[in-house]
């Protein structure tokens, strides 16, 4: 094995390793130990969880000597870096049941159109992907192993038969 395949193979495995992570901070509801911040309501379980859709989204790819992680979700930055969202006027429709209460069927009795003006959101920081000392230990555990096998396989190779 050539140097070149021995530090693709280390960085094949990291990102193997890396993305096995990353896929279980949806299951730990938090980056590493640090835990998401629940949303206001919380009806349909984890907000990070509702679809599924985010978490598959993660890819990563290797690309001479990085791995890139990313994610097609357009919403995937806001969601691991946090930050304010600006949003436009739009018309919603309300339903209301038969005794004028808020209902989400739409079979409601009657409907009713309103106006919600622009206004920001604040997103809060459920960061799924990144660096931090967990990331670190993990691709020291990796490159230590990498080395181990490297090791042996030279022992082998020098063994006198």
């Amino acid at each position: 094995m050539s140097s070149e395949q021995f530090k693709q193979k280390i960085l094949n495995d990291i990102k193997v390793e890396l993305k096995d992570e990353f896929d279980r901070n949806f299951e730990r509801k938090g980056f590493f130990s640090p835990s998401w911040k629940p949303r206001k309501k919380e009806t349909r379980g984890s907000l990070m969880l509702v679809t599924g859709n985010l978490r598959r989204s993660i890819s990563a790819e290797v690309e001479g000597d990085k791995i890139i992680f990313s994610s097609d979700m357009p919403y995937a930055a806001i969601h691991n870096e946090g930050g304010t969202i600006q949003m436009k006027a739009r018309k919603q429709v309300i339903h209301f049941n038969k005794k004028g209460k808020f209902s989400k069927k739409k079979k409601a009795h009657y409907a009713q159109k309103a106006n919600r003006g622009n206004h920001t959101i604040d997103m809060p920081k459920r960061q799924f992907i990144g660096n931090s000392p967990e990331v670190q230990q993990a691709i020291s555990r990796v490159v230590s192993d990498n080395m181990k096998e490297l090791e042996k396989t030279v022992a082998n190779i020098l063994k006198p038969k």
